[in-house]
């Protein structure tokens, strides 16, 4: 039997389900969203329809189909068709005939309505890695149709959902604040903005005749400058270690703006370009901007000279932490797609990669020692009992050669490290526990057994990572309801022991420094050890870590321990540095100081507006921990772009583009808080009332700032790409940059205005300019490219972009516009429905927009 597996596009056609071409295809399905209980916000309401297509009736037993839902299963009494909807595990569902259901023969259909508690808004929500399995057959992966998005009950979450639907006449009022600048003004535009920039007439040339010359300790630097140059130059320029080249490569005593570290002095005269770093890493950023000054035009093909404007520039970065991070657990990342991030990061001046290689869904990286981590927890695919897998979660399939299967070798790793090292970037590895372990759980389940079954019962508990009689009942907040380690146990920290060690030996043969490990340390549901035996018995003769709280101090402690032990610092989410009390029913945080001496560096998110925790970053920084900000409202970067249902990404709290990140205030976030994860509008004069401000002391203790790519709908290197990027040029600008005045305004209408003409440059550089060098640089990325806003008055086409620079086309029959398709120009005199698209300059699109006629969307 011969099938064929295609990916469904889920960033820019997004179309829910792994679709299958098959010889052979049993049945195919419908899925079908009716609506969202806008009035209660307690169901939303949807429809299978299964139609088989074999010779032989689909009877009421030896059949069942699985896929995953982001909010997944049914409420049982609502589920019609004959048949149940199961939640096996986390978003893995199993729907399966019970006696109900009617036999359904050939070319027959049935439909199954259901309704679940939550909410349900776009295609990336709909069932995804759809597959059937016969008893006693391999499965077999099915289509899965998804039906449209249209009405605002499909689109909306709750009647007090504000955030408007992205329609053509609502985007062109939003893009009507952009102007399009000169070219001449953002041509010499650098992002992030460096904290002087003085250009000049005249231009100095760079040829294959160049001479490179640097100073001590520079010859990385000399050689990395030597080979961007050569992608785009006919021959690479030479280097030699000495200070009397064409470009001049140095390190001295300099300070900009009170910086010592990482800081540089760029000047390019008309013969001769010099870059003086205070360090390597400041040579290295100074070799950014350079690179960054030439014609983006000039990107496009090799030529035998480059041309860079006369140019003088100081600079140096705000924060000395400037982060990334990259789930690769929920689903794999190939490592050359992790090599080309650290590329691009390094190009926007990033410095810090938080490589988050374990969670519910994976584990990663190779543990020599303990090969089962990678031998089973790295694996995807159809079982029943995961002996030799994990479920195929957020929609891998029934296979092992998806998106959901993978891990680094020891050898990956290690060439990572070196990379990024090359790029003056740190690699903060994250081992998440005490939740989110359930791919270590399992995986350590089977060595377990395997050892066992082989008589060395001591050997088999050696790493064992629950209590085998443990009763407790919880749920985490992806839904698992087995994915917290026993922290009684002993054989716990041998296993945490072991894998710091072996990562140790890895950065240890990479001759690259292990400064941190982030330990997670985040999430744990409630209820967790509530029936553990061995928890019981450890309880009674250490009642100071008596309950669910107590007994994760416990863990963050010892973890913390082995860590000090080793000289790395202990990073992790921002429940490191609290205690919990439970008041009322409620679970209350307060910061803990007890590990504010302890070399602990949290990392705080959870500052939804609304939640409760908008101040726990000050609280800590204030109370001493050194904090690294990462606030989902503006730094998630799976979080979707927008409203549009196409628009893959979640958006539990809320949406974020670039602008998002843009105009974060680091040292007073409730400045830059003007919409809620519903969209409501919020009072920024009134939202730091009774809430923690950050002292001048506490300020000294924000590191920095990190984006967060979570993997769960991430599916491939080009869904990556299109998430992050330009979203961490907003970050970039913010965590390099000086701050502008605006952060420091109180007057909430002037500092909007000063915002919105900071954001008109930006994304006049951005448009004009950096996307240009995007479709060209590293083999170029797959950003975002938005949708054109349109409105039709007086019979002409008006439209606008968010960014000023890409190419509209159109079509008026009905038909998605193509680089073929006729340019919008203005003036355009139309009659009817017009379809727009914006393009780049390789001919990537947007998504469709649609504006004239009876057109929701």
């Amino acid at each position: 039997m011969k099938f064929i597996k295609l990916l469904c596009l889920l960033a820019i056609i997004a179309v829910g389900c792994v679709t299958t071409e098959t010889t052979d295809k049993p049945v195919s399905v419908k899925w079908e969203l009716f609506g969202n209980d806008l009035d209660s916000n307690s169901r939303y309401k949807a429809q299978f329809t299964i139609t088989n297509h074999q010779a032989t009736p689909l009877d009421n037993s030896g059949w069942a189909i699985y896929y995953n839902q982001m909010n997944p299963g049914a409420v049982s009494e609502t589920v019609t068709g004959g048949v149940a909807i199961e939640v096996v595990a986390g978003t893995f569902v199993k729907l399966y005939p019970t006696a109900d259901f009617q036999p359904l023969a050939n070319g027959k259909s049935v439909t199954i309505t259901y309704e679940k508690g939550g909410y349900v808004t776009k295609k990336g929500d709909a069932p995804e890695g759809m597959y059937i399995v016969f008893d006693g057959y391999t499965p077999l992966a099915i289509d899965c149709e998804i039906g449209e998005f249209t009405k605002p009950e499909q689109i909306k979450r709750t009647n007090y959902d504000n955030y408007p639907i992205p329609t053509a006449e609502y985007l062109y009022e939003e893009n009507k604040r952009i102007e399009e600048l000169p070219y001449e003004q953002v041509i010499g535009n650098i992002i992030p903005t460096p904290v002087s920039i003085i250009a000049s007439r005249g231009a100095f040339t760079i040829s294959e005749n160049t001479t490179i010359s640097y100073g001590e300790g520079l010859d990385q630097e000399a050689s990395y400058l030597s080979n961007i140059l050569g992608d785009f130059l006919n021959k690479k320029p030479k280097i030699t270690p000495d200070t009397d080249g064409d470009i001049v490569l140095n390190i001295d005593n300099i300070n900009v703006n009170g910086k010592t570290s990482e800081a540089y002095h760029l000047e390019v005269g008309l013969d001769k370009v010099s870059i003086t770093g205070s360090d390597a890493a400041g040579v290295f950023y100074g070799i950014q901007s350079l690179f960054a000054l030439i014609e983006a035009d000039d990107l496009k093909r090799k030529h035998a000279n480059l041309k860079i404007g006369v140019t003088k520039i100081e600079d140096a970065p705000h924060f000395a932490y400037r982060g990334m991070m990259l789930d690769v657990s929920r689903n794999f990342q190939k490592k050359e797609t992790v090599l080309k991030l650290l590329d691009m990061m390094a190009m926007y001046k990033l410095n810090k990669f938080h490589f988050h290689l374990t969670d519910d869904e994976g584990w990663r990286l190779e543990i020599p020692s303990i090969p089962e981590l990678t031998e089973v927890g790295s694996k995807r695919g159809h079982t029943t009992d995961e002996k030799d897998r994990l479920y195929p979660m957020y929609g891998s399939g029934p296979f092992t050669d998806s998106w959901g299967s993978g891990y680094y070798t020891k050898a990956d790793f290690i060439e990572i490290l070196q990379h990024a090292k090359k790029l003056h970037i740190e690699v903060i590895p994250e081992i998440d526990l005490p939740g989110h372990a359930r791919a270590a759980i399992k995986s350590m389940d089977v060595r377990y057994d395997k050892l066992m079954e082989s008589g060395n019962e001591a050997y088999a508990k050696e790493y064992l990572l629950r209590d085998m009689n443990d009763k407790s009942k919880y749920t985490s907040a992806q839904l698992y309801h087995d994915n917290v380690i026993c922290v009684c146990q002993e054989s716990v920290y041998t296993f945490v022991e072991k894998v710091v060690d072996e990562v140790i030996a890895m950065y240890k043969e990479a001759n690259v420094p292990l400064n941190i490990i982030h330990t997670g340390g985040d999430e744990v549901p409630s209820g967790s050890w509530s029936q553990s035996p061995v928890c019981e018995e450890f309880v009674k003769t250490n009642p100071m870590y008596k309950g669910e709280a107590g007994l994760t101090l416990y863990f963050t402690k010892r973890f913390g321990e082995i860590l000090n032990q080793r000289g790395i610092t202990t990073g992790g989410w921002e429940e490191i540095g609290l205690m919990r009390k439970d008041i009322d029913g409620h679970h209350v945080y307060e910061v803990n100081p007890s590990f504010v001496d302890a070399n602990f560096q949290p990392y705080v998110w959870n500052a939804i507006f609304g939640w409760g925790g908008e101040d726990r970053a000050y609280q800590l920084a204030n109370a001493g921990y050194d904090v690294v900000l990462c606030n989902a409202s503006n730094f998630y970067f799976d979080l979707a772009y927008d409203k549009d249902p196409r628009e893959n990404g979640l958006y539990w709290a809320g949406y974020v583009d670039t602008r998002k990140a843009f105009e974060f205030n680091p040292y007073d976030l409730f400045k830059s808080a003007y919409l809620g994860r519903y969209g409501e509008q919020l009072d920024p004069d009134n939202l730091a009332v009774g809430r923690t401000q950050l002292t001048e002391e506490g300020k000294k203790h924000i590191l920095g700032l990190q984006g967060q790519l979570w993997g769960e709908t991430i599916k491939g290197s080009e869904p990556l790409e299109y998430y992050i990027f330009p979203k961490l040029l907003g970050l970039a600008e913010r965590a390099w940059t000086p701050l502008p005045t605006w952060t420091m305004m109180d007057d909430t209408k002037a500092r909007r205005e000063a915002v919105d003409i900071d954001w008109l440059g930006f994304a006049n550089t951005l448009g004009q300019k950096e996307f240009k060098r995007l479709d060209y640089l590293h083999g170029g990325i797959n950003y975002r490219i938005p949708k054109p806003g349109a409105i039709v008055k007086n019979g002409q086409l008006l439209v606008n972009m968010p960014y000023p620079g890409f190419t509209i086309r159109y079509t008026t029959d009905g038909s998605a516009p193509t680089v073929d398709s006729p340019i919008y120009e203005p003036g355009l005199e139309v009659d009817g429905e017009v379809r727009l698209r914006a393009f780049d300059d390789r001919g990537r699109g947007s998504l469709v927009t649609e504006v004239g006629g009876d057109v929701a969307n």
